[in-house]
């Protein structure tokens, strides 16, 4: 019979021994990866959807808007689609927490392809939703964007009935309109061929029609002529 030397012996016992801590190492790497799996799903920090807000926009899309200018020019859109998405907002682009956001756009597009228009609900992380009126213009022939946005809170009617924002009605275009939103605070781009645009300085706004006027720097004045729904 052979004998086995002491030292192998020993040697043997040492590697069944890291052997066995190797698969330790592997089965606790395993359960951390499984748990940091199972706490994603916890890193909800708050859910913004819209739910009913979405009527604050009364277009679906494929509506064709014209309005009149002080020299009753046309000024015609044609409906580009309304759409909705889910957007993960992290605060933090280190940690995995995120707010889920619901966005929605419904936009238009001048039949020069001179502006377009835009109407987004919704905002991002903890804001509360609302309402963006969007009007770019587009430079030829660079195409370059030069936007101009008013925000408003959401819904309308709770947010200002009783401000300097709300107007009860207002006539345009021998139209009376009900309910109407103003809002003077216009974000221009700041592009360096934007710097000329003649932006405008008040949006009209309703829920039943959307924009109904747009007040611009030059003294002209865009009036909702009709909506083909």
């Amino acid at each position: 019979m052979k004998v086995i030397p002491r030292y192998f012996s020993k040697f043997v016992k040492q590697l069944n021994f890291r052997y066995n801590l190797f698969w330790l190492y592997v089965g606790l790497f395993s359960v951390l990866i499984l748990f940091s799996d199972g706490c994603k799903k916890d890193k909800l920090l708050g859910e913004y959807l819209l739910g009913d807000l979405k009527n604050q926009n009364p277009f679906n899309g494929t509506e064709t808007i014209i309005f009149l200018d002080n020299n009753n020019d046309s000024i015609v859109f044609f409906g580009d689609g309304r759409s909705s998405e889910l957007v993960e907002s992290k605060p933090d682009k280190f940690r995995e927490d995120y707010y889920l956001n619901e966005l929605d756009y419904c936009s238009f597009i001048e039949k020069n392809d001179t502006y377009e228009l835009l109407i987004r609900l919704g905002n991002y992380y903890s804001h509360a939703a609302d309402l963006v009126l969007e009007l770019t213009r587009v430079v030829k022939p660079d195409q370059i964007r030069c936007p101009c946005s008013a925000t408003l809170n959401i819904p309308l009617m709770d947010s200002y009935i009783n401000s300097t924002h709300y107007l009860d009605s207002l006539s345009v275009l021998d139209q009376n309109y009900y309910n109407v939103f103003v809002d003077s605070t216009i974000y221009i781009g700041n592009a360096n061929n934007c710097r000329d645009q003649i932006a405008p300085t008040a949006i009209f706004y309703t829920i039943t029609h959307g924009i109904i006027k747009l007040d611009f720097e030059d003294g002209n004045t865009w009036k909702l002529e009709s909506i083909e729904w």
